[in-house]
């Protein structure tokens, strides 16, 4: 099958942009903002390190700099010349993800080694270089997408239940890797995005049902196979409620299952509990209209929200402007997902089609979880805001994913032969 690329036509578009890639854009630069605000206002409340690094807005802006340079550079080439080094991208990430594992272990026993691969809060997730540090975990997000929709174009195999296998093993893989590290929220992270790509490529929802029901029926295997603080993650979004702590006093068997060794009067005290209280609190005190830029008693009074910098971003935004600043993050993530939903939708290609379909599904799941994270309504993960939360790995992904993006509604492949994902009739 032979594909033409046909340049976007550039009447009634902004600086070249077509409203789709604008409407990306704004989204983008949106939230970008919103990170360089939060990052000044932190900075310059004087928190202590063991909050949060000293001269964050320094590093962020630099951070931001390199990404936003990467997300032109990516726009600026041709999307399809990608997909034949999909394969060997994705292998090259799952072999990082191995080496981070490797001499993360023999680092715990020679000192120079764990300085390159380092073991923090109990994982090992980066690879410390000479200006920088980077974690291969995050940049397995692009090249699972990329390997995966490289799978799914022009295939039809997987329109039976048997062939479901080749992507589930492809997403088994760095799941399994990045278990290991342990970094459980990028885990479960690539199912919804394994789900969501192969019902776009024309998978049927009743296999997807029958193997999502599979796996709610082992739920019960895997929550007693975590780790314990993992486990204690869990529990913790059902702790905050007093009659359920009370309810597992009254019950010490379902107790110590789901919450061994540890005391329930002490809970608000845990890690878990803490972050989660405290970040709650934090929104709470926002109100409608916030305290003001750089207000609030957690930036100039006694409390302390640990990772308010990086997971916990959300809460500090919600306690400096309120309802409305908070409201005016998720409008950005909605405005770029409508753009990404119309590049999707007249992308006639597939591998740019599904491109475009899994950046929207990692971009909305992932500022859910974080967004329902911080509200108390789901584990705390680890899984950092996209475009808003501190750090150059997660910046820099998300850049080099919105830039895919651009790139794929650049240039429109005029497709020769059937549209993509239109089947015959099969069972």
């Amino acid at each position: 099958m032979r594909l033409t690329n046909t340049p976007t036509n550039k009447n009634n578009t902004f600086l070249g942009l077509s409203p789709a890639s604008t409407a990306v854009l704004l989204g983008t630069i949106g939230l970008a903002a919103m990170s360089l605000l939060m990052m000044y206002a932190i900075d310059n409340a004087e928190l202590p390190q063991s909050i949060v690094p000293d001269n964050i807005f320094r590093s962020q802006s630099i951070f931001m700099l390199f990404a936003f340079g990467v997300m032109l550079v990516m726009r600026s080439i041709n999307y399809q010349r990608i997909g034949d080094l999909a394969y060997a991208l994705f292998i090259f990430t799952l072999v990082l993800l191995t080496a981070v594992l490797v001499f993360g272990w023999i680092g715990q026993r020679v000192d120079f080694i764990g300085k390159i691969f380092p073991y923090v809060n109990g994982s090992c997730r980066w690879i410390r270089l000479p200006f920088f540090q980077i974690q291969p975990s995050e940049f397995i997000k692009i090249t699972y997408i990329l390997g995966l929709a490289r799978y799914l174009r022009y295939r039809k195999n997987y329109r039976q239940f048997q062939g479901l296998l080749g992507p589930f093993a492809l997403t088994l893989l760095p799941m399994i890797l990045i278990l290991l590290e342990p970094d459980l929220g990028t885990v479960l992270l690539l199912l919804p995005i394994l789900f969501i790509m192969i019902y776009a490529a024309g998978a049927k929802v009743r296999h997807l049902v029958a193997i999502i029901v599979l796996m709610i029926a082992c739920v019960p295997v895997f929550f007693a196979n975590m780790a314990p603080y993992q486990r204690s993650r869990v529990v913790g979004v059902f702790l905050q409620s007093a009659e359920v702590r009370t309810w597992l006093e009254s019950h010490p068997k379902v107790k110590d299952y789901v919450y061994p060794d540890k005391d329930l009067k002490q809970w608000k005290n845990s890690v878990e509990g803490f972050h989660l209280l405290h970040a709650k609190t934090a929104i709470g005190t926002g109100g409608i209209i916030g305290n003001g830029y750089g207000k609030g008693v957690y930036l100039e009074g006694s409390r302390k929200l640990p990772e308010c910098h990086n997971d916990f971003i959300f809460a500090i935004i919600a306690h400096q402007f309120g309802f409305f600043g908070a409201a005016a993050v998720i409008l950005f993530y909605l405005i770029i997902a409508t753009g990404l939903v119309e590049i999707a939708g007249k992308t006639a290609e597939p591998f740019g089609r599904l491109i475009a379909v899994g950046i929207l599904a990692i971009l909305l799941i992932q500022a859910g979880v974080n967004i329902g994270m911080t509200l108390g309504l789901m584990p705390i993960t680890g899984l950092t805001l996209p475009f808003v939360s501190y750090g150059g790995s997660s910046l820099l992904t998300f850049f080099i994913l919105i830039g895919l993006a651009l790139a794929i509604d650049r240039t429109h492949p005029l497709q020769i032969g059937p549209k993509p994902f239109e089947f015959e009739n099969d069972s």
